[in-house]
């Protein structure tokens, strides 16, 4: 929060097994304080692991997210315009502006169809050898280091 990260609130499917193993019924959960809280310790080890190979001055793949184009935001205000919304922050609006919105209509009915489109007028994150940040998080160097077994890139940060 303090940095002015975009949060985006989701739950995940958690499947119920009977004694055949067979899918009962699926369940949906939400994030709690402790998943958060691993979350952000997480994130700050990421943080931690690619300072650490820029001061080193070490190759590697930095996760990249580009701030959104200028006719993705144009295309995003129009239809909050029409729901009587407004994205905050002039021209180019930073991740703290995004968070905002996001938080204003957190009760409202349409907030996760809201929260999608606003995922979606975002350009997606790629992973470069050139640091220039991350834009939802609101960060200037990040790389995946947490999930080597899942990640190759992560697995790269650790050689």
């Amino acid at each position: 929060e303090e940095r002015g990260g975009i949060s985006f609130e989701s739950e995940e499917a958690k499947f119920i097994f009977n004694a055949e193993r067979r899918i009962e019924r699926i369940e949906q959960t939400q994030r709690n304080d402790a998943h958060k809280l691993i979350e952000e310790c997480m994130i700050l080890a990421n943080i931690s692991a690619a300072r650490f190979v820029e001061k080193a001055k070490e190759p590697a793949l930095f996760r990249i997210h580009d701030k959104p184009s200028t006719e993705a935001i144009t295309s995003f205000r129009s239809v909050l315009a029409e729901l009587g919304l407004e994205l905050p922050g002039g021209n180019k609006p930073e991740p703290r502006d995004y968070a905002e919105l996001l938080e204003s209509v957190a009760d409202r009915p349409d907030a996760e169809m809201l929260q999608t489109m606003l995922l979606r007028s975002m350009k997606q994150a790629i992973y470069d050898p050139e640091n220039r940040g991350h834009f939802g998080l609101a960060l200037q160097s990040y790389a995946h280091f947490t999930s080597p077994i899942r990640r190759y890139p992560d697995l790269t940060l650790h050689r």
